[in-house]
């Protein structure tokens, strides 16, 4: 070989000496690129992407809650258009205002329209509902079902909701017994005390007298009950016995007697243990002796108290929903209320879209011949299986 030549072979293998070099750098350079580029999609995932999946799932769940609830409104008072969007606008309303959620202003409102409540009754009677809620410690549906059917049972109007809401607070508030056990007891006795006339406080006291000596609950409402139709239609013997007190059942009118009138007679008179029984029937019996023992007077006095009871579920409710509770509560409220406001934004509407979507297509995957199918599962399965010896 000449010496030309074996220069011309020396710049050649420096010259593949420098590409070999530079393609390695290059090579190196896109492997740190792509694992920087990995890392980063890692870290996006990680903090945006799966959060952001995760508060929309969220978004969805509470927004498409509400919008359950609401439906469920609308069913049962057949309330559309602005009546719809009245109950809908203070249901967000008290959401976003109050220590409850939307979704529960909804189902509350729910519990009212089964009882027949029409759609300026709901939004009326809901402020009062969420007071006794709050005083009572209790869920907002729950006490808008307490309060709608001791409304049904005494026929009251929504004019009166909240003194009876009052009544009711004031009532366990000062005896032993819990808003729950009041609205079990009034679910007995109200319809036959209403058709009798006697007073919706003087029953209240009645059932927190009963609840002091633990007779509480159904069993306060039972002997309550009981007690009011033996009077109405006492048997042959309790009337001679009644004759033989003195004491008379109904006013000039033929109305029964108020309670307390009654109880204070039987007082004084020369009543004994079995009288109770005789008088009131068994199961009444230790509900009324327990009112025989503490008197007419003594219930008076509590009736007139519940009477004069305005405040009193306000007042209390809002003492209960002071500190950590009720600020977790208004917490809760605030959040829903903001994803129900997401929702509104078009995110629901997107995702009720998609959701119809998948539903058509499923069903037509359920219309496609089974043969067709089974195929298809094979196919897929014998993918499945190939996938591993490609990767190795």
């Amino acid at each position: 070989m000449t010496m030309g030549g074996s220069r011309d072979l020396n710049v050649v293998l420096r010259l593949q000496d420098k590409f070999s070099g530079a393609l390695k750098s290059a090579g190196g350079s896109m492997q740190s690129f792509g694992r920087s580029t990995k890392a980063a999609g890692t870290s996006m995932t990680r903090s945006m992407t799966l959060p952001v999946v995760g508060l929309g799932f969220a978004v969805a769940k509470m927004a498409g809650g509400f919008e359950k609830e609401m439906n469920r409104v609308a069913g049962i008072t057949g309330s559309t258009g602005a009546d719809f969007k009245r109950l809908e606008d203070q249901a967000k309303q008290l959401g976003a205002t109050t220590q409850f959620s939307a979704g529960q202003a909804a189902e509350a409102m729910g519990f009212l329209a089964m009882a027949g409540f029409d759609t300026n009754q709901i939004i009326a009677a809901m402020p009062s509902t969420l007071q006794l809620a709050a005083a009572g410690n209790l869920e907002l549906a729950r006490a808008a079902d307490i309060t709608s059917n001791i409304m049904s049972g005494y026929n009251m109007t929504v004019d009166e909701l909240a003194h009876s809401n009052d009544v009711l607070t004031k009532t366990f508030t000062s005896s032993n017994v819990s808003l729950e056990q009041v609205g079990e007891a009034m679910k007995f006795v109200a319809p036959i005390a209403s058709a009798a006339g006697l007073q919706f406080e003087e029953m209240s006291a009645a059932i927190g007298m009963m609840g002091n000596a633990g007779i509480q609950g159904s069993m306060a409402g039972t002997s309550l009950r009981m007690a009011i139709i033996q009077m109405l239609k006492p048997t042959t013997e309790a009337s001679a016995r009644w004759k033989e007190l003195g004491i008379e059942l109904r006013d000039a009118n033929n109305n029964l007697r108020p309670l307390n009138e009654i109880m204070e007679e039987l007082q004084a008179s020369t009543t004994v243990a079995d009288d109770a029984v005789l008088l009131f029937g068994t199961r009444a019996s230790a509900g009324m002796a327990r009112l025989m023992s503490e008197g007419g007077g003594a219930l008076k006095d509590f009736t007139k108290t519940l009477e004069n009871s305005g405040g009193t579920a306000e007042l209390v409710g809002g003492v209960n929903m002071r500190g950590f509770t009720g600020a977790m509560n208004r917490l809760r409220a605030a959040v829903e209320a903001a994803a129900i406001s997401l929702g509104d934004s078009g995110l629901l509407e997107e995702l009720t879209k998609m959701g119809e979507k998948m539903a058509g297509l499923f069903q037509r995957l359920a219309e496609v011949n089974p043969k067709i199918l089974r195929w298809g599962i094979v196919i897929l399965g014998t993918m499945a299986i190939i996938g591993p010896f490609l990767i190795v």
